[in-house]
């Protein structure tokens, strides 16, 4: 019985297996396509479970939870990929035509540098003293180390800010 109402979880953890695994040995797959292949790893993983365990009526409920579960997957893996698109494409939608060295000063390294700093000092995370940043508070020192380490592992060993 707890391996039934267990599927969608242990779905997710094929598809999160499947996702890094795919990333890691094939060099030519993207994101997005790994995500699908993960998907659908995890997906077949919950269908399956029903024909081992003989109780098909958590199978629609599950098969839910599961795709519910990997589209939260997708998204931690894909937003920050799709933000800065996201935010050009909106950019684009207002006004229709915006020139390439318009959208490099609104959304190019710099100016999404200083975005961040100053959220980080407004906030209290961080703060500036004589044109030096430190940090205030150890936790988020600690969230960084781990977030660099999980990107680490998903682009093969390489850290993409």
């Amino acid at each position: 019985m707890l391996l039934i109402f267990s599927s969608p979880l242990i779905g997710l953890l094929i598809n999160i297996l499947v996702n890094f695994s795919v990333l890691r040995l094939s060099k030519g797959t993207g994101v997005v396509s790994s995500l699908g292949y993960s998907t659908a790893a995890g997906l077949l993983v919950v269908l399956a479970m029903p024909i081992y365990t003989q109780e098909f009526e958590h199978l629609p409920p599950n098969s839910v939870i599961y795709l519910a579960l990997s589209y939260c997957f997708f998204h931690f893996v894909h937003i920050p990929v799709a933000s800065v698109r996201i935010r050009v494409l909106l950019e684009l939608a207002k006004r229709t035509k915006v020139s390439e060295a318009e959208l490099l000063r609104t959304y190019g390294a710099s100016h999404i540098l200083e975005f961040r700093l100053k959220r980080l000092t407004d906030t209290g995370q961080i703060a500036e003293t004589s044109g030096a940043f430190t940090t205030k508070v150890k936790r988020i020192y600690y969230v960084a180390a781990v977030l660099a380490t999980l990107k680490r592992f998903v682009n093969r060993g390489e850290v993409q800010l």
